[in-house]
């Protein structure tokens, strides 16, 4: 693959460069070799940029955020997830699809106020204040998010925990995905909230 890498880039065909880079990313992914999956996705996009291909790039960036957010890189996740949003803010026909990153990126965040981020970085944990002032800057980009299930959730959310009430934290959930249907990735999350919550309970 890096041999063929080599080649394409040299007669700037940066498409197929980037297509194989994928390929090396998503073989990384098997073998869960996140990291290593990562910074593959990371090159697939800047390939994918050199050849214009905006949107191929985006979609191995939301990669990178997933995968980022799986082992427990929150911040670099979530100002992923938010450019995505952004950039899908400026189609017509993809605006519908910014809340999604949008709900992503609040979650992580959530997380990161509880304290469960894994990045040695972490040094600027969040409060209650300060992520429905970012919450209330997604909105300002886009009005759908204000009225959306996604951000009701969201402000709810931090609420309960406050409140450190850990049955209604389980309930607003359980209820939550009975609409939206969370992916493992969502849950996972989620699941690292509670536990986080848990602890401050006990």
């Amino acid at each position: 693959y890096c041999k063929a890498i080599s080649l394409f880039c040299k007669i700037s065909n940066y498409e197929m460069a980037g297509l194989l880079q994928q390929q090396i990313a998503q073989n990384n992914e098997k073998q869960t070799k996140y990291k290593a999956a990562i910074r593959a996705h990371e090159k697939a996009s800047n390939y994918f940029l050199a050849s214009k291909n905006e949107h191929q790039s985006n979609l191995s960036l939301s990669k990178v955020a997933y995968l980022s957010g799986w082992i427990g890189h929150y911040r670099k996740a979530a100002l992923l997830y938010v450019s995505m949003a952004d950039y899908y803010l400026k189609y017509n026909l993809k605006k519908h699809s910014a809340k999604k990153f949008f709900f992503r990126a609040g979650l992580l965040y959530v997380a990161i106020m509880m304290g469960e981020e894994e990045e040695e970085e972490s040094t600027n944990i969040y409060n209650q204040q300060q992520l429905m002032k970012m919450w209330n800057d997604y909105k300002t980009k886009d009005c759908q998010f204000d009225i959306s299930c996604e951000h009701m959730f969201l402000h709810n959310l931090v609420i309960i925990i406050e409140k450190k009430d850990v049955d209604a934290f389980a309930d607003h959930v359980y209820f939550f995905d009975e609409v939206y249907c969370l992916d493992a990735w969502c849950l996972k999350i989620l699941d690292k909230i509670r536990n986080a919550m848990m602890k401050k309970c006990f």
